[in-house]
């Protein structure tokens, strides 16, 4: 009994008496839902997010938010974040980073059989634009 007590007195120490604070989903303002609710009616088909990063300290961000907001869609996303990236990642994203270059696009259809591009026109650079 006087373990089951100890344990009890450790477990009330842990829980938090104040409510953790909160933050905004990215996918809470209906400018940024927008694209992907269109998207939902749509046709099914591959989906690329434009800017699709390079570097480590940009991709892994922007990669986590396109697969939280194709939780919207529900289409198969090229660039979704994961732990293990397959062997055909890294030439992909090296591709899609040449976008909008014609020739990109045109090889990115014919090595993922893309459907969609989504372009973010707020994170490309102004000559990108």
């Amino acid at each position: 009994m006087p373990l089951y007590a100890a344990l009890l007195v450790l477990f009330v120490m842990t829980v938090p008496f104040r409510q953790l604070p909160a933050k905004e989903s990215l996918l809470s303002e209906p400018e940024t839902r927008a694209p992907y609710e269109a998207l939902a009616g749509l046709p099914d088909g591959p989906v690329i997010e434009i800017p699709w990063y390079t570097q480590p300290t940009y991709y892994v961000q922007a990669d986590s938010q396109y697969m939280l907001a194709s939780t919207i869609h529900w289409k198969p996303i090229a660039n979704g974040f994961t732990a293990h990236l397959p062997p055909h990642f890294k030439f992909l994203r090296r591709i899609a980073a040449r976008l909008p270059d014609p020739d990109a696009l045109h090889t990115l259809q014919q090595l993922v059989d893309v459907r969609f591009l989504v372009v973010h026109l707020d994170r490309l650079r102004e000559p990108d634009r």
